[in-house]
């Protein structure tokens, strides 16, 4: 339930860039999300959600007009 809510947020988001397909960047984004917070938990790595900002900044970059 959690994930789905959290896809639905980023959803609206990327329907907001008026990209050609803002569902593929959701997931894209909701596997970024989870494995930056899956691995500052288990692996204690502070750097996650940085690297991570970095990496949605890209793909932001790929899509973008």
């Amino acid at each position: 339930m959690h994930k789905q809510k959290l896809l639905d947020y980023v959803g609206e988001l990327s329907k907001q860039l008026n990209i050609q397909h803002p569902e593929d960047l959701s997931r894209k984004l909701l596997i970024l999300i989870e494995g930056a917070i899956t691995t500052s938990y288990v692996m204690g790595d502070p750097d996650a959600a940085d690297n991570a900002r970095e990496i949605a900044q890209m793909l932001l970059k790929q899509v973008s007009p």
